[in-house]
């Protein structure tokens, strides 16, 4: 969407044609990267990863670095906003997008409403936000120990309704996530691990839900989101604490309705800003970067192109030789008579 605004794109994924740059990520595509030896790599990930620029030329990710030109933080949580931004470009969705706004160049729907009846009733003031349900839960990842913990921590208190494969309470899977969270006072949105800057859509889910994220991941999520419009699991000594302090908001109408009704995003003289200035302009420069720079910067290592159709290592090269292991322990024995 951002870069269509200046250049014309097509994609394709076929290392024999040519291509400006080529994105990619280590999880499951390093290999097939490097089919595109003479083309500029760039890193990008939706998961807790650090860009290698040995293997990427330039890259995007979570992590705040600092790589002159080489480097943009635009966290997942970006992505997630620009659906967001599409889906409320609609006569009845609540939300109401500027009048300059890019997004509002497009021919607008009609059916938001239709489907986020709850959503819309509780934006708009039409049903109370206190008379919901405690709190929701959609995860389909498994492999998240501290999440699972604080959900059946929470869960022991009062009823934690699951609507994702895990720990799922209803039966089936809610299809609607944002109509599905809108129902409840809180959202539980752990992020799968844990890292310095690694936020993901998940907080950004709950707040266009106008419901509270409870939030654990990165420990420095303060920077992208005010502070006072979430709990942050991360500011707690240990999760019974976390728990008791969403406990007081739910049972404290007028403290509940205060962190509701922050402006998500942080402020400086009054106005509100996204953390390191994430703005379409930022994004197309680093990609006029880019594109206008004939530099390569990775490294070609020869061994791994000697064949890209290979594994790089077979069963065969890591047999062991055990008669060249056998050690004669007669040469080691000590005479302790001497």
């Amino acid at each position: 969407f951002i870069l269509s605004q200046r250049y014309k794109i097509t994609l394709h994924q076929n290392p024999d044609k040519p291509a400006d740059i080529v994105f990619g990520n280590p999880l499951g595509s390093a290999r097939k990267i490097l089919s595109y030896q003479n083309t500029k790599r760039v890193f990008y990930t939706g998961e807790n990863e650090v860009p290698n620029f040995n293997l990427f030329d330039y890259a995007i990710g979570f992590d705040e670095l600092d790589f002159n030109n080489r480097y943009l933080r635009m966290p997942l949580y970006y992505d997630r906003l620009h659906h967001k931004a599409e889906s409320v470009n609609d006569t009845t969705a609540p939300y109401k997008l500027k009048d300059n706004s890019l997004y509002a160049l497009k021919k607008p729907s009609h059916h938001f409403k239709e489907n986020h009846p709850n959503l819309c009733a509780v934006v708009n003031n039409k049903s109370d936000p206190l008379k919901r349900g405690f709190a929701s839960f959609v995860a389909s990842n498994p492999n998240a120990p501290k999440r699972n913990a604080f959900y059946d921590a929470l869960n022991s208190i009062e009823p934690v309704i699951g609507g994702g494969s895990v720990r799922n309470t209803l039966g089936y899977n809610v299809k609607n996530k944002s109509e599905f969270l809108s129902q409840y006072k809180f959202n539980l949105c752990f992020e799968n691990t844990q890292g310095y800057g690694y936020v993901t859509e998940k907080i950004i889910d709950a707040y266009f839900s106008h419901t509270i994220p409870i939030y654990w991941g990165s420990p420095s999520v303060a920077k992208d989101f005010n502070h006072k419009s979430f709990v942050n699991v991360c500011d707690f000594k240990d999760f019974n604490e976390a728990i008791d302090y969403v406990r007081y908001l739910h049972t404290h109408p007028n403290a509940y309705l205060d962190m509701l009704y922050e402006n998500p995003l942080n402020e400086i003289d009054g106005r509100v800003y996204f953390y390191q200035d994430l703005s379409f302009k930022k994004i197309l420069d680093f990609f006029k970067t880019i594109l206008e720079n004939d530099t390569i910067y990775h490294n070609n290592p020869f061994i791994f192109y000697r064949d890209l159709h290979e594994p790089l290592i077979s069963i065969d090269d890591l047999r062991v030789n055990y008669d060249d292991l056998r050690v004669n322990y007669d040469d080691l024995r000590v005479n302790y008579d001497d």
